[in-house]
């Protein structure tokens, strides 16, 4: 079995930003994820058999195809639930410019992977920078009030859409790119 997700990477350079603005207030809290692993999910498989992932790569081929790259802004923070103790932290992603694009490529991803009747009406583009145990958490509602103040202003053109294969491995998860469709530049 393989676990599998639809993503946009995002590139280190610009993840190492992000991070060198968020670790002030996320330092010594929620357990926090490298630049290299920050990426915006188009869509999470899950666990697959490994032979139906060329299944899964002949389905994006054709339905990534000439999808032009969005030019997307990083400029908000939150964290899921919006209300409570926080799990999620996060940093939201908008289109900068040529509106529609991400929304088409998500469309796109989620047409060739998802039965019509159990598509996602919502969907809330997102990068993932952290976790917070189940446990502990002093000050999380201190923290939580500073990380909604910062106001990323960072731009992003990814390049291609990539599957990804998510490793379970201790001490943290890994990814690993397994095949990749550009986008049109």
């Amino acid at each position: 079995m393989v676990r599998l997700f639809v993503a946009l990477a995002l590139a280190e350079k610009i993840g190492a930003e992000l991070c060198a603005l968020t670790a002030p207030v996320l330092a010594g809290g929620p357990r926090t994820y490298p630049p290299r692993d920050l990426h915006l999910t188009l869509h999470f498989i899950g666990s697959v058999p490994g032979g139906e992932r060329e299944g899964i790569e002949r389905s994006l081929d054709g339905a990534l195809a000439g999808l032009a790259r969005p030019r997307l802004s990083i400029d908000s923070t939150g964290c899921f639930p919006a209300r409570g103790r926080p799990r999620i932290w996060w940093a939201g992603v908008g289109e900068r410019e040529e509106e529609g694009r991400l929304d088409a490529i998500f469309r796109a991803v989620e047409r060739a992977l998802v039965a019509p009747e159990e598509r996602s009406e919502e969907w809330a583009p997102h990068l993932t920078l952290g976790r917070t145990a189940r446990r502990g958490g002093e000050g999380l509602r201190a923290r939580k009030e500073r990380f909604l103040e910062l106001r990323p202003a960072l731009e992003w053109d990814p390049e291609a859409v990539t599957l990804v294969e998510s490793r379970l491995e201790r001490p943290e998860q890994r990814y690993r790119p397994v095949a990749s469709w550009p986008l049109r530049g």
